[in-house]
Parts: C-alpha cells; sequence; structure tokens
C-alpha cells in the first residue's frame, strides 16, 4: 500500500497552477476563479469517500487534467477509478471548458462520455451535458463565492434516464495563516426521477444537501492539500462525505 500512495503521488503530481474546472471537482473546498497561463498544464489526484445516507458508499479516485488554453480560457478533463456498493471499475470520461470574464464571473460547459460500466451501477450509461456560472468576489479578508449549475442526461441503451442535475453552492473562504486557507460552504445537488421507456419513476428524486468545512494548505511553492468534509443535511444525502487532494505546481 505504502508504495502504491508513493506511485500515484509521483504519477500524478506535475506541472499544476491552483486552478480547475470547478464542477470536474465538486467536493474540493471553495470556487476556482482562477486560470492556468496559456500552454501551461497541471495534473491533480483526489481521493472522496462517502458512508451512510441514501446514496450508497462510495469510493471515487480521479486523476484531474487541466490545460491552458487562452488568456480566459482552460480545459479540463476527469478519469479516474470508482466504487459504489460492491462493484469497482473506471468512472465516466469528464471533459469540460473554464472561461472567466473580466468582470470576474465564470461560465463553464462540459459533457461526460459513457466509459463507466453502467449495467454495474458505475455511470449513467448516457452522455452528460453540464453547464454552470460562477462568480467569487472579495469583501475586507473574506472571499464569497457561488456556483449554479445544471446537468443533463441523456437515455442509456436500456432506455433508462438518470435524473438531471440541478447543482449549487454557497461559500466563503478566509486567510488563516499565511499559508492556510479555511472554507466553509453549502453543497446542494437536487436530483429530478429516473426515467425508464420515456416514464418517471414514482420516488426516484432526491435532494441531497451538505455542509462543508474545509482547509487548504499550502506546504511550499510547489505543493497544495486541500481537504472537505460533507455532512449531510437531508435524509436524501449521504451522512458523510471526506474528501482530499493534493496539487503539484510551480
Amino acid at each position: 500500500m505504502k508504495k502504491l500512495l508513493i506511485f500515484l503521488i509521483i504519477v500524478f503530481s506535475t506541472q499544476c497552477l491552483f486552478s480547475r474546472v470547478n464542477f470536474l471537482e465538486v467536493y474540493k473546498p471553495g470556487i476556482d476563479i482562477e486560470l492556468l497561463k496559456p500552454n501551461s498544464y497541471g495534473l491533480a489526484m483526489d481521493v472522496t469517500i462517502g458512508t451512510g445516507g441514501k446514496p450508497e458508499d462510495s469510493f471515487e479516485l480521479p486523476a484531474i487534467f487541466t490545460y491552458g488554453l487562452a488568456k480566459r480560457t482552460e480545459l479540463g478533463m476527469s478519469l479516474g477509478i470508482v466504487s459504489y456498493a460492491s462493484e469497482t471499475g473506471i468512472s465516466d470520461l469528464s471533459i469540460g471548458a473554464k472561461y472567466v470574464f473580466p468582470i470576474d464571473i465564470g461560465f463553464e460547459f462540459g459533457f461526460s462520455l459513457p466509459t463507466a460500466d453502467y449495467k454495474k451501477g458505475l455511470g449513467t450509461g448516457g452522455v452528460g451535458l453540464t453547464i454552470d456560472w460562477f462568480t467569487k468576489k472579495k469583501l475586507n479578508n473574506i472571499y464569497g463565492d457561488i456556483l449554479l449549475g445544471y446537468r443533463i442526461n441523456t437515455e442509456n441503451p436500456e432506455e433508462v434516464k438518470y435524473g438531471n442535475e440541478f447543482l449549487y453552492i454557497l461559500g466563503v473562504e478566509y486567510p488563516l495563516q499565511k499559508y492556510v486557507d479555511i472554507f466553509g460552504e453549502l453543497k446542494g445537488i437536487n436530483h429530478a426521477p429516473l426515467k425508464v421507456d420515456g416514464k418517471n419513476i414514482k420516488g426516484s428524486s432526491y435532494n441531497e444537501l451538505y455542509i462543508a468545512p474545509g482547509v487548504k494548505y499550502t506546504a511550499d511553492k510547489n505543493f497544495d492539500f486541500y481537504s472537505s468534509l460533507l455532512f449531510g443535511l437531508t435524509d436524501d444525502s449521504q451522512d458523510l462525505i471526506f474528501s482530499i487532494g493534493l496539487i503539484y505546481k510551480f
């Protein structure tokens, strides 16, 4: 296990700035309105574990690639290993783009491809389309941010359509010390009903809501570590989600 962890850190710790396409890392603390410099790139690794509540226990280990396409535009891609209940395999492939206007309002658009085994419950089995808007503003030493997003799921080959999702994040960020930032957020995902053969399945809609404290530690000019704990506030939420990640930058 120790050798595996060292290997993963080496593989995923390459040129990266503190930036991301936000909807690819929903559980990461904070909203990133920053952008990579053009023609620079980065890789990061997150580990997310969820337990209890309505959704089944989960484990996610994605690798996230980010590329600075232009001055105000960057691209992102996520692919990794997922485990839901007793099934484990490759996740769906997610690709997205972020554009930030000069007034510090950002726009993201992306899609997911059904690379996961949907018959094992590891993905939707269809194409997903995501769009969101976000902003981040500073008031004295505190940053406030908001993100509103929507995901559309398409039917899979079994004529099953997972419910569309409305995502919202409201949060604050405070620089506690020179190298430590702390976060407090509300994260919600409202799931529309599941459809089979074009018909809604009664009782299949559900709403997740979490309160999510988090922290980011800048170890030096190269390394950032970040972590968050999400506590479920509704019966439809998981009881607890723990997320931790590593980014390497220069």
